[in-house]
């Protein structure tokens, strides 16, 4: 049997464009309530699935603890959902918390 190189890499082109983008919503408010040590009552179960509960906690399990010195620190894949959360929530932290922002006018301009 003969394998053709070429129609394969067409195919997986043609997939390729074909896939939309998987909803990560439910991920994202997992985590987030992983994060933020949320008490259950504030929790709405409804803005996620089982599935999505038990993709982060899969997450979750693989993140390693290393020993760097005289720390703890955590060693993980930055495509990691607790990863990204955690760089994500650091970006509004600094902007948050920036000394050369620039305010926007009150003022509606309008560019005609």
């Amino acid at each position: 049997m003969n394998f053709d190189l070429s129609k394969f890499e067409k195919n997986l082109k043609e997939r390729d464009k074909n896939q939309k983008p998987s909803d990560q919503c439910g991920i994202a408010n997992v985590v987030r309530h992983i994060w933020d040590h949320d008490p259950i009552s504030s929790i709405n179960f409804d803005s996620f699935s089982i599935s999505d509960a038990k993709y982060a906690l899969e997450a979750m399990e693989v993140i390693e603890l290393g020993d760097i010195g005289e720390e703890e620190t955590f060693l993980c894949d930055p495509k990691n959902p607790f990863v990204i959360h955690r760089e994500i929530e650091s970006v509004v932290y600094g902007l948050f918390h920036s000394k050369n922002k620039i305010y926007t006018s009150d003022e509606v301009e309008f560019f005609i």
